[in-house]
């Protein structure tokens, strides 16, 4: 009888972990579609607005502050930067073009 009993306890406990598990998986692919969803109706917000023309500056002064940020982190990173050779004209311009849209947007 012991023997018997332990390989239910056994069989019991292998079906209670594959229940957690599906349990888990199943929860992972609800938070997976909910992001996603998220991101689709963000994106479209943000597709409706980029055809204003607040909605232009706000973009371009986002990708301006993505690249100043991207050019920092490579900086930090290490001490050889590959570039097409006009990484200071590239950051002088990318700062530039910040500066100009933070200064439209703020005018407004």
């Amino acid at each position: 009888m012991d023997a018997e009993a332990e390989r239910q306890e056994q069989v019991l406990s292998a079906e209670g972990q594959k229940e957690s598990q599906i349990l888990m998986a199943e929860g992972e692919a609800k938070a997976i579609i909910m992001v996603s969803e998220a991101k689709a109706t963000a994106l479209e917000v943000i597709g409706k607005q980029a055809t204003t023309e607040g909605g232009k500056a706000a973009v371009s002064f986002e990708l301006a502050r993505n690249a100043i940020e991207a050019h920092k982190a490579i900086a930090k990173e290490g001490t050889v930067i590959l570039s097409d050779g006009k990484t200071g004209d590239n950051i002088s311009t990318t700062v530039a073009q910040a500066i100009s849209v933070s200064n439209a947007i703020n005018s407004k």
